[in-house]
């Protein structure tokens, strides 16, 4: 669709895929908001963007995702603007390798990667309808969740530990604590969250698209905090190991931005999971189509954090 003047909002915009998709958006003349928790890290960025593309409607907004309060603020503001939002990557993500709760109490993988976004989605879905309706129904508002391939590691078979972080996330139990698993664990939730949202909210917000992607095995940022301490001086050729491995943010980018803004019949669906700019059937390997857990882990995550 034309992205001229749409409003963009990318979580989790100052490095990685999500500043190649908010540089992106910005070249094509959107209103890009830069959604992230640092300001002194995301205004030199912001900086970049105006001065690579031109276009000075690039905006730096604070929201961290480890604070539901945050959360809650960024979204109110979005709301009090009197223009609805056309897009919503949901970018932001983390793997802590350390057994760590947030101020609300929950463990952070799961809070920013899960809880957090979910409760973003629901407060952004009235702005983004807002959008839909303004356009007349020629151009549909997208919400785009960006997962991961570990939500096969995933494992929702006991939603009471998921319910409780005393149980399962207790920051003084570092038993058995795998940041891949509890990683996987969120981002699978988010996923299975997303599409029963996309079902949801065909009845009363039918002008929204909302899907779940995985960008592949990106070479980004999000690992750096698996190392420890001994080894954080080693970012640097470790990153460059990785690029023989993994795939570069701009490679990462292009599945994301297509769902995000292509005109193409594929992408103007709701409730899919793409890869490969392409949608894929993830029943054989996770339980996207779960309405019943789906509807069951709704109802956990929204008594942790109500819209």
């Amino acid at each position: 669709m034309a992205m001229a003047n749409k409003l963009c909002i990318v979580s989790g915009a100052n490095s990685g895929i999500g500043r190649v998709i908010a540089t992106e958006l910005a070249q094509m003349q959107a209103r890009v908001i830069m959604a992230c928790r640092s300001e002194e890290r995301t205004l030199p960025v912001v900086k970049d963007i105006k001065e690579l593309t031109g276009n000075q409607n690039v905006e730096y907004w604070p929201l961290d995702l480890a604070s539901l309060a945050s959360v809650r603020s960024f979204a109110k503001r979005v709301g009090e603007s009197p223009v609805g939002v056309d897009v919503l990557v949901s970018n932001a993500g983390i793997m802590n390798g350390k057994r760590e709760l947030t101020a609300d109490g929950f463990e952070t993988n799961w809070q920013v990667n899960a809880l957090a976004p979910f409760l973003l989605a629901r407060l952004l879905l009235p702005s983004l309808s807002k959008a839909a309706t303004t356009s007349g129904g020629s151009s549909p508002s997208r919400l785009v969740y960006v997962g991961s391939m570990l939500d096969k590691k995933g494992d929702l078979s006991d939603l009471d530990t998921v319910a409780d972080p005393k149980r399962r996330f207790d920051a003084s139990n570092r038993e058995k604590f795998s940041p891949f698993d509890t990683y996987g664990t969120a981002k699978l939730a988010a996923t299975l969250l997303h599409t029963e949202l996309a079902r949801q909210a065909q009845a009363e917000h039918p002008g929204v698209c909302i899907n779940v992607v995985s960008p592949g095995v990106v070479n980004t940022h999000l690992f750096q905090h698996m190392l420890p301490p001994w080894a954080k001086f080693m970012t640097g050729p470790i990153r460059f190991f990785l690029s023989f491995v993994m795939i570069s943010p701009f490679e990462g980018a292009k599945t994301p931005l297509a769902v995000a803004t292509s005109p193409e019949e594929q992408y103007l669906v709701t409730g899919k999971y793409f890869r490969n700019l392409h949608q894929m059937d993830r029943q054989d390997t996770i339980p996207i189509d779960d309405v019943a857990l789906a509807t069951k882990l709704w109802e956990t995550c929204d008594a942790m954090a109500p819209p």
